[in-house]
């Protein structure tokens, strides 16, 4: 939020068939009124309305890019410096900028600070003649070794989100009044945006249960590409999503059926697969951009960024359904009664033999 401060930022805490589809996978209609009063915003709706301010970094070293040198305060433990740094190259994945430590001759700066008397944080917001941000993230509370999913983590790439030049997806500075007063939109949630302050069962179809994404989220990604472009060379050969991941990133491998992931693809290529194989739960996968899946006990808790195309999916050992796209999809479900749908309507009842679907 602008705290009162302009250029500033501050984050406080706080087995259905497919003619029946769980709300979380299916795509929302737009521009509607979404029965609490606020009208529903399109991913490209929200992403614009995210960086509505005209906050950026701009090209000072005429570099044809944005590279941005960062440096991490020596008061965060080993374990918590591994998280903020995590948390950077989410957001350069999905964005044409470049983060460098320690760097010289950038574009501008980012400079990390603990803040152990609280669990929020702060983060200032970039124009043309500011380039060095200020990000302040709360410790109190906080373990030396957080988890990606723990809301340090979340906090980190929030304030990132603000030296990028993000905003809150509402003009609110605090939880006073909550999603039903502050909410601009029916998707100002942490569903769809770790830049929002409200929880993301404000939204029917997702429930993290108190789990918080490690990555930029559907409008995330969608607002800051609207500012410096798409990152077209992050993941853009064969890759797997979840379990037996080849992501090299944490927040987008699971290898226990213990986690509850929350994260959103940004993929550019390849034949690609979305893996929830090691889960005993009931789940939706669904492999549309703009979707959610139900993955792990969670609800709405996986979502695919607008644009992009997985061909892939894999189910675990409930009683999953599946929905392919328009390309061709390779479609495996587990142990239990599986239902499979591909784009063109054919459902498919799968008990225990793999099935294939083109």
């Amino acid at each position: 939020m602008l705290n009162g401060v302009v250029g500033a930022g501050r984050l406080r805490q706080n087995a259905s068939v497919f003619s029946k589809p769980n709300l979380s996978s299916a795509p929302a209609a737009y521009g509607y009124n979404a029965g609490n009063g606020k009208t529903s915003f399109s991913t490209e709706e929200a992403g614009k309305y995210i960086v509505r301010n005209g906050y950026r970094h701009y090209d000072h070293n005429n570099s044809q890019k944005i590279e941005l040198s960062f440096t991490i305060g020596t008061g965060f433990s080993a374990g918590q410096q591994a998280r903020i740094r995590q948390a950077l190259e989410a957001w350069q994945d999905v964005a044409n900028i470049t983060f460098k430590e320690h760097a010289t001759g950038t574009d501008g700066s980012l400079k990390f600070n603990k803040d152990p008397s609280h669990n929020g944080g702060f983060g200032s917001v970039p124009n043309r003649y500011s380039r060095d941000m200020s990000i302040i993230v709360g410790t109190k509370y906080v373990g030396d070794s957080p988890g990606k999913g723990d809301y340090f983590t979340f906090t980190a790439l929030h304030e990132i989100g603000h030296g990028l030049g993000l905003d809150h997806p509402g003009n609110y500075n605090s939880v006073v009044g909550g999603y039903e007063k502050n909410a601009h939109y029916a998707q100002d949630t942490r569903a769809r945006s770790v830049m929002s302050y409200w929880q993301e069962t404000n939204q029917p179809g997702h429930d993290f249960r108190w789990r918080y994404s490690p990555t930029p989220l559907l409008d995330d990604i969608t607002a800051v590409q609207h500012l410096y472009g798409p990152n077209k060379s992050t993941r853009n050969t064969d890759t797997v999503y979840g379990f037996n991941s080849n992501t090299q990133r944490d927040n987008l491998s699971l290898t226990s059926s213990t986690e509850a992931p929350v994260f959103c693809v940004w993929d550019t290529g390849g034949i690609d697969t979305l893996d929830f194989s090691g889960f005993r739960q009931r789940q939706v996968i669904n492999l549309n951009a703009e979707s959610f899946s139900d993955v792990g006990g969670l609800k709405g808790n996986v979502s695919i960024a607008k644009g992009v195309v997985l061909e892939n999916a894999i189910g675990g050992a409930g009683d999953d359904d599946l929905l392919g796209n328009e390309v061709g999809n390779r479609i495996k479900g587990g142990a239990g009664a599986d239902k499979l749908k591909g784009a063109v309507g054919r459902m498919f009842l799968f008990t225990t033999t793999p099935l294939i679907q083109r």
